[in-house]
């Protein structure tokens, strides 16, 4: 009987500590921010034998500034400068609408847009690309502001 109290008393200690250690994790979790990393400098995608290219300025964008969208559309290397670039920017986390941009072709081979996202959290680009005489390319990219 004596070594089953003691056996009883043991496990239930070791019950005790564990289920603090887990008590104390979860609130340790509570009280750490938790931030999304930020988007990739530049980022790719490829649709058919297109590549584009996305550079956000400034990376990540902010909730208090404009930021400038530069895409580049590339086939086989080079550059594509007779797209018409339409955007679409939606927010994942909340539904904040969605707004269309347009991307206007510079001289140096890319396209501009400017936008400033309301909120920060992670965002969707929807890019659509037209190029005379073949069919629409459309891409996704994420953005996240902070």
């Amino acid at each position: 009987m004596q070594r089953k109290r003691k056996l009883l008393i043991l496990l239930a200690g070791v019950l005790f500590l564990a289920v603090m250690s887990g008590f104390g994790a979860w609130v340790s979790n509570m009280e750490t921010p938790h931030t999304t990393a930020p988007s990739p400098a530049v980022q790719e995608a490829h649709s058919g034998p297109y590549l584009i290219r996305l550079q956000v300025d400034p990376n990540p964008p902010t909730p208090s500034r404009e930021a400038t969208l530069a895409l580049q559309v590339l086939r086989e290397q080079q550059p594509i400068t007779n797209a018409r670039i339409t955007l679409e920017t939606t927010m994942q986390a909340m539904d904040m609408g969605t707004t269309p941009l347009e991307a206007q072709s510079q001289n140096n081979n890319l396209y501009l847009a400017h936008f400033r996202f309301s909120m920060s959290g992670p965002w969707l680009l929807h890019t659509r690309i037209a190029i005379s005489g073949e069919q629409p390319i459309t891409v996704t990219f994420e953005i996240t502001a902070q």
